[in-house]
C-alpha cells in the first residue's frame, strides 16, 4: 500500500514562503494540509514565517508544528501571540522523538 502522503521539504525560511505563496519553481506544487516549522531557520526564522501564514487568508487556519532546539521567552512570547497547534523542543536523540509532547 502507498504512503498516502504527499511531503514537500524546503531549505530554509524564504523558500518556506515561496512555496506557501506558490511563487516559482513552486508554482504547481501541491498545498500542504501541515507544516513542520523550525523555529531556527535561515534567511527568516520560523516565526517570521508563521506570522506570514497567519496574516494571510488563505494559509491562516493551517496546522502548524514548531520545533526548536531550546525555548527562549522570546520564543514562548512568540508562542503566545502567533499560536501554532504545537511547539516542541526537540530531543537530542533521535529515539526522543517517540515521545514528543506539550
Amino acid at each position: 500500500m502507498p504512503f498516502p502522503y504527499h511531503l514537500s521539504v524546503v531549505s530554509d525560511g524564504e523558500e518556506a514562503l515561496a512555496f506557501l505563496q506558490r511563487q516559482a519553481p513552486y508554482r504547481e506544487a501541491l498545498p500542504p494540509s501541515l507544516i513542520l516549522l523550525d523555529i531556527q531557520l535561515l534567511k527568516k526564522t520560523g516565526w517570521e514565517v508563521l506570522t506570514v501564514i497567519r496574516a494571510t487568508t488563505s494559509l491562516r487556519t493551517l496546522p502548524v508544528v514548531m520545533l526548536s532546539g531550546i525555548m527562549s521567552a522570546r520564543d514562548e512570547e512568540q508562542r503566545e501571540a502567533l499560536q501554532p497547534s504545537e511547539c516542541f523542543v526537540k530531543p537530542m536523540q533521535p529515539t526522543g522523538y517517540r515521545s514528543l509532547s506539550t
